[in-house]
């Protein structure tokens, strides 16, 4: 008896693929196949191509895409191009050819593997953001989309704000325009991509400064370091650019006066010269080149309990008050800068740096208001002259 055992047959050889044009949802593969071996190529259309699967070493029966080859002349030029993938997913990918040695049954013989992602509309944030048609309360934000990307979140807020804490819309129009701002602001924008749930990274920051109004109204009112007889009174200006307001004040059971202290500078009023215990209430509007803004909503707050220990005098003293025409000023050791008289329509009826002992009315009757500016802060005292 003779026995032998045949040679095993060599089987074909390829390069590793190379993926190229990745985009969302396509892909280009090329590959070589180097050698033959000991087989016969199969010619028939879906003999050679790629396989590729979501799942490592894909075969035929997985997804496959047959290629376009150079010929049959060594080394053969294989590629594909592919759509309908998932984006942003993982694919494995490998070369295959159909080939038969001898009157062997056929086979299938695979390149190595490779694997590569599709992009995702959320990988890449907008880009190329700017900001036109700045108004007074509107501005327009223009950018540029990424691929895939169909519906974005704008996020928009004062200057120092952080992406995500801001207000924000939604769009799907790469223009969109903000509304309701406040004029003589400065504001910082943020877009970012929506992708089903997702979302990209946000963009790079960009501000813009709104057109100041001709004289917008204050908002923010408060009050701190409140005390026995003073307080401390900020608001936010209606525009970076104001410097100067009218402030009317008043105990918050009597009437406010027609005309106000005037405020210069910092937005800051500190009266002194108050009633423990008791009630105020004010306006204030800011006095622009040529008009006023609108008066603010009146603002009211309480002053506190004056205790035993708080007996050193901090006001001008008026009395007698009412007066049958003559007052007299008190002023202790409090250092008055000036000084105003004006009558219940704000008319001026005397004013002054250097205080008088007193003042004679000269037959005036009425309600009277006494503006003194002393180092400590305002005070307004309400005269009646009978």
């Amino acid at each position: 008896i003779l026995s032998f055992t045949t040679a095993a047959a060599t089987p074909p050889t390829f390069t590793t693929p190379i993926i190229s044009n990745i985009g969302l949802v396509d892909a280009s593969f090329s590959c070589e196949l180097t050698s033959k071996g000991d087989a016969t190529l199969q010619t028939a259309a879906a003999a050679k191509g790629f396989v590729y699967s979501t799942t490592p070493n894909p075969t035929y029966n997985n997804y496959r895409v047959n290629a376009t080859t150079s010929g049959s002349t060594l080394p053969i030029q294989m590629s594909a191009d592919l759509t309908g993938l998932a984006s942003g997913t993982l694919y494995y990918v490998r070369a295959y050819y159909i080939v038969k040695y001898g009157s062997a049954a056929y086979d299938t013989v695979y390149s190595p593997q490779v694997t590569f992602t599709t992009q995702h509309a959320c990988g890449n944030p907008p880009f190329g953001v700017s900001i036109s048609d700045v108004d007074i309360t509107e501005a327009t934000v223009n950018f540029n989309k990424a691929l895939g990307q169909t519906r974005w979140e704008i996020d928009y807020g004062f200057v120092g704000h952080n992406a995500g804490e801001g207000q924000s819309i939604e769009v799907t129009d790469t223009v969109a325009t903000l509304t309701n701002l406040e004029g003589g602001r400065s504001y910082s924008v943020f877009v970012r991509a929506v992708c089903n749930g997702t979302y990209s990274d946000w963009s790079e920051i960009r501000t813009f400064t709104t057109v100041a109004p001709p004289c917008a109204g204050v908002s923010g009112i408060h009050v701190r370091e409140v005390g026995y007889s003073s307080v401390k009174i900020e608001w936010t200006p209606g525009s970076m650019s104001q410097t100067r307001w009218e402030v009317v004040f008043a105990k918050a059971t009597d009437a406010l006066p027609q005309t106000g202290v005037i405020v210069e500078g910092s937005p800051l009023f500190s009266p002194i010269g108050l009633t423990p215990q008791t009630a105020y209430k004010l306006k204030i509007r800011a006095l622009c080149t040529d008009i006023e803004s609108m008066w603010s909503d009146e603002f009211t707050f309480n002053t506190i309990q004056q205790g035993l220990e708080d007996v050193e005098q901090h006001s001008v003293g008026v009395y007698p008050n009412p007066s049958t025409g003559y007052v007299r000023f008190d002023k202790g050791d409090v250092e008055v800068e000036e000084w105003e008289i004006r009558d219940i329509n704000g008319r001026i009826v005397a004013e002054g740096i250097l205080l008088p002992e007193g003042f004679d009315f000269e037959g005036k009757k009425g309600m009277f208001f006494v503006y003194f500016t002393t180092a400590a802060g305002h005070q307004i005292e309400k005269i009646i002259v009978r």
